[in-house]
C-alpha cells in the first residue's frame, strides 16, 4: 500500500509540473495590453519549479486524493 501511495504521488508530480508548464508557459501576455511574449518567457528554472511546487501541494494533491488539505497526511496510509 505504501509503495502504491507513493507511486501515485509521483504520477501526481510529473503530471501536475507537465499541466503547469503547458498552462502558464503558453499564456500570452495579449490579454494584459498587446505584449506579444508569453507570461514566464523571462523566468529562470527556479520560478518555475516553486510554481510547479504549489500546484502540486495546493491543487493535485487534494484532487487526486480527492480530499481537502486539513485531511492530507502523507505519513499515514489511508483506505481507498
Amino acid at each position: 500500500m505504501l509503495l502504491f501511495t507513493l507511486r501515485r504521488l509521483l504520477l501526481t508530480l510529473f503530471m501536475s509540473r507537465a499541466v503547469v508548464w503547458n498552462a502558464f508557459y503558453t499564456l500570452p501576455l495579449s490579454s494584459y495590453g498587446g505584449l506579444g511574449f508569453n507570461v514566464l518567457q523571462d523566468l529562470d528554472r527556479f520560478t518555475m519549479w516553486k510554481i510547479s511546487f504549489f500546484f502540486f501541494v495546493i491543487i493535485a494533491i487534494p484532487l487526486h486524493n480527492n480530499r481537502t488539505l486539513a485531511s492530507i497526511n502523507l505519513f499515514t496510509e489511508h483506505s481507498d
